[in-house]
């Protein structure tokens, strides 16, 4: 996450911003099943900020392991119990990877952190700028009336049938429609 975020203060701030970095990171890390998370402690974001000179950076706590993280209306058990394969579940990733997939996947775009920003810029722990940008990419969205950008295209392994079979005995209230 280190090199990531300097990779954005390097190859876009210095030229382009600075525009704010938040690294959002799991308040409820103890209750990570793979106990894999942890806290930020001043000295980690002292340090995040003395590699990253020419950003603003910021640290927001969320839940990533219960409460709002969860989809509504399961226990935190439910999902444990999913993840394995058992009551009638495909097994699937841990509960910090769903985690993560649900707050990507629209969590992220109404916490209130972003109220007063148009665009953003979502990137991993191992992603990385590796160049300077040739253009600001916020201004050119603006300037081109764009909502949405990407890199590339990639394509899911599993294939869009396997998708369809998951999601379709939940559609329509639980009834199957072809």
């Amino acid at each position: 996450l280190l090199r990531a975020v300097r990779s954005v203060d390097q190859h876009l701030n210095t030229k382009f911003g600075p525009y704010p970095i938040y690294i959002l990171f799991a308040k409820d890390f103890e209750q990570d099943p793979r106990r894999k998370d942890g806290a930020y402690s001043e000295a980690d974001q002292a340090l995040f900020r003395r590699w990253a000179p020419h950003s603003s950076i910021h640290f927001v706590p969320i839940e990533m392991y219960s409460g709002e993280a969860l989809e509504p209306d399961t226990t935190r058990e439910q999902i444990l119990e999913w993840r394995e394969g058992k009551d009638g579940a495909v097994a699937g990733r841990d509960l910090g990877y769903t985690s993560m997939c649900r707050l990507w996947s629209g969590r992220l775009q109404s916490m209130s952190f972003l109220d007063g920003f148009t665009y953003y810029l979502r990137m991993d722990d191992d992603s990385l700028l590796t160049e300077d940008l040739p253009f600001d990419p916020f201004t050119k969205m603006e300037q081109e009336g764009l909502i949405y950008a990407y890199r590339r295209i990639s394509f899911d392994r599993w294939g869009i049938d396997k998708l369809w079979n998951v999601t379709k005995p939940h559609l329509l209230g639980g009834t199957e429609k072809e």
